[in-house]
């Protein structure tokens, strides 16, 4: 009688244990958000982003990619800008974009954007527009995560650096 007690004890441990188990995982599910895997770019003199490189698209058709920036503090703001594209570099489209400016008072705004922030990139299943902008359908698959930055120049033309990361968009 002594060892049956003992079975029953233990699987009713273990049913119990098993109730928690799931529910643990049940609860990691749920709180892990589809923008998981972080992305960490530094622009050496100019700006650290950090955003999702890997983005479950969800049920609606447009979504947001955030990227969280600190502009470096040593960098001179005046005639400071930076685009972000999500693209197909190749293709030359371009799926949505954001910019982040310093103060552009001799190209005619008088806005100047904080040194640390968020940018919301908006993307959309189907085509879309902004203003005169043009954006194509994203699906799942790999783009360039597109960044252009650097300044205007008294001239007129712009000094600009490029660089390209990589992201993924899954179902």
């Amino acid at each position: 009688m002594v060892d049956r007690l003992e079975i029953s004890y233990h699987l009713s441990v273990s049913f119990k244990l098993k109730k928690i188990i799931c529910l643990v995982l049940f609860l990691q599910l749920i709180t892990v958000p589809s923008h998981a895997a972080k992305k960490t770019v530094e622009i050496e003199n100019f700006a650290k982003l950090q955003f999702s490189n890997v983005i479950t698209l969800g049920k609606s058709n447009c979504q947001t990619v955030r990227i969280d920036y600190e502009i470096d503090p040593s960098l001179d703001v005046k005639d400071a800008a930076m685009v972000i594209q999500i693209a197909q570099a190749k293709k030359k489209k371009i799926f949505g974009g954001v910019a982040w400016w310093g103060d552009l008072t001799s190209q005619g705004t008088d806005m100047t954007m904080p040194l640390i922030g968020r940018l919301n990139l908006k993307i959309c299943k189907t085509s879309w527009n902004f203003k005169t902008q043009k954006y194509s359908g994203i699906g799942v698959g790999t783009y360039d995560f597109y960044i252009a930055y650097g300044k205007y120049l008294p001239d007129g033309g712009i000094d600009k650096q490029e660089l390209f990361e990589k992201i993924q968009f899954k179902k």
